[in-house]
């Protein structure tokens, strides 16, 4: 449900609505049910947890409370003025709301109201400036936007009595903030160019949205979105009712939204064609989550977890010869989408603070160690630090897991569980034959080359870019069935996902100012054997078989 009105300052008569929007597959986008409310000038509307819905009534100054979900009115708390100028509202467990009161220019106040009879139990002033938005992180923390100062504040001691205000973020640029939710400890939230109420309606009007991680106490990201407009709420329905005023602890949609969609889709076939019950195409209830079906990869372009088109990249397209001899072109690539931006920027900022995990000296002493590829490397990849974290045999019939793995497993698995679980299923880990960290230094050059041996032939490798720069070039040396040459470049945007031929030759240069780091991931279509290996033990790799040889450890 989302609040429309019909201007955007000072709204003598006019209705202003409640509307029900259809929030993905058929059913995204479209209007399916409408409420007139009695505002004016109304900017927020909430789900509270004891079911009810409020509506910040801005011009009178007032509170709307609705009966969820048929939004017929229940009554109204008349507590504020026009000028206080009441904008948002964040309900608390306990029956009380905190109401934001941006001032109008005059400071911004905190009040808090019980929920059964609007009384005011308590008021906060000097919060900030023209604030907005505030979400309860728990343990008396909360987050709060002033627009005026362009800062992301923490607030703290609320419910004690005990304030403390600290600004987390400022914009050097001047932004006016606006819109704001929280999920997995890091925060999202609105940056618009300030502007007149007319220039904020204009449809050449574009805005950013800010990423910041509260653990880290960093800017992630800021992105531009084209909003056509003020860029006015930012909210995750999806997965919580409570987010715009709650703190969400992962990207994980509720149990109740898949069962929703059903309801709108059927509502929306019975608004617009007219027949009372008819199922829509395509109803995405039920669907496994991210809307997955079992063995299906996104669509190149798509974030990792939309719906698919090709599983893998076939294995006979490693061998030139059947191509050549059934006149067929080799697939250079297959776009796995995109990871999560949150989890890529966590592991990035891990690895940039500890180079350390890269070096032979700290290898050997914290992690199992693997010696016998040093002349390859030299010689293919001078430059190239690498840091082991599954390895296999040269057969490929059995994996080796490295102590880093497990070390390191929390910040890899929400990059690569979202594309690996949807091609393998739940066991997806079981088919993991070679997992690295791959650091080109400034100056690295990865020469061309095809990767050889029984391990290449039965695995899908697998690239998310973990930290990369437009001078990187990732080319793929491709001879076509007319046996001419052509040269492929494969896309790198950082937090891309790939999969890419390497029985194909190829080539990576890194002529810098930057590192290029990838996760390479060489999976088997069937589960293999494992062994751990313990802090200290050094493996030796040969070109024999197996492969692999001086780690006495048991197998799994």
């Amino acid at each position: 449900w989302v609040v429309t009105r019909e201007r955007n300052w000072r709204p003598e008569g006019k209705v202003e609505r409640l509307l029900q929007v259809g929030a993905a597959g058929n059913v995204g986008g479209a209007i399916v049910d409408q409420a007139t409310i009695s505002t004016r000038f109304a900017h927020d509307a909430v789900r509270t947890p004891w079911g009810e819905v409020l509506v910040a009534d801005t011009e009178d100054g007032a509170i709307l409370r609705l009966a969820y979900p048929s939004m017929e009115e229940l009554g109204r708390w008349e507590v504020f003025t026009r000028r206080d100028h009441v904008n948002t509202l964040a309900p608390t467990p306990s029956r009380t709301v905190w109401a934001v009161l941006h001032g109008m220019g005059h400071g911004s106040r905190l009040v808090l109201l019980d929920a059964q009879t609007g009384e005011r139990l308590r008021e906060v002033s000097d919060v900030g400036m023209n604030c907005h938005n505030l979400v309860s992180l728990g343990d008396d923390q909360w987050l709060l936007l002033d627009s005026s100062d362009s800062e992301l504040v923490l607030l703290s001691g609320l419910e004690s009595g005990e304030i403390e205000k600290e600004a987390l973020w400022h914009d050097e640029g001047g932004g006016f903030f606006k819109g704001l939710v929280v999920v997995g400890r890091v925060a999202y939230f609105g940056i618009n160019v300030w502007g007149t109420r007319e220039h904020r309606s204009s449809a050449s009007l574009t805005a950013e949205v800010g990423a910041y991680d509260l653990d880290g106490r960093q800017l992630l990201w800021r992105r531009r979105v084209n909003t056509r407009g003020l860029l006015n709420t930012i909210t995750a329905p999806h997965l919580s009712p409570q987010s715009p005023y709650e703190a969400l602890d992962a990207w994980q949609p509720s149990s109740s939204f898949n069962l929703l969609l059903d309801e709108l889709a059927n509502a929306t076939a019975r608004h617009i064609e007219g027949t009372p019950g008819a199922p829509t195409e395509n109803a995405t209830a039920g669907t496994p989550r991210n809307g997955l079906q079992e063995g299906e990869v996104p669509e190149p372009g798509h974030e990792a977890g939309s719906p698919p088109s090709m599983k893998w990249i076939p294995l006979w397209q490693k061998d030139a010869g059947r191509a050549s001899r059934e006149h067929k072109q080799q697939q250079v690539q297959l776009d796995l989408g995109s990871a999560n931006g949150t989890a890529v920027a966590r592991l990035r900022n891990h690895l940039q603070s500890h180079p350390e995990l890269f070096e032979e000296h700290f290898q050997r002493t914290e992690n199992a160690f693997l010696t016998g590829r040093e002349v390859n490397l030299a010689t293919f990849k001078p430059g190239v630090l690498t840091c082991h974290l599954i390895f296999s045999t040269r057969s490929g019939d059995h994996c080796y897991v490295f102590p880093f793995w497990h070390q390191l497993q929390p910040l890899l698995e929400p990059l690569m569980q979202p594309v690996l679980e949807g091609i393998l299923g739940e066991n997806w880990r079981a088919h993991l034959l070679r997992v690295q960290l791959a650091k080109m230094t400034p100056g690295a050059h990865i020469k061309p080359h095809v990767d050889v041996g029984s391990w290449m032939r039965q695995t899908h490798r697998v690239h998310w870019v973990v930290q990369s720069h437009d001078a990187v070039k990732f080319t793929v040396h491709l001879k076509s069935p007319g046996m001419k040459w052509q040269d492929v470049d494969v896309p790198l945007v950082e937090g891309g996902v790939f999969e890419v031929n390497n029985g194909l030759k190829h080539e990576v240069v890194n002529p810098g100012p930057g590192d290029r780091i990838h996760i390479v991931v060489d999976y088997t279509e069937s589960p293999h054997p494992s062994t751990e290996l313990e802090v200290g033990q050094v493996c030796q790799y040969s070109n024999t078989p197996t492969g692999l040889t001086g780690c006495s450890t048991a197998p799994l």
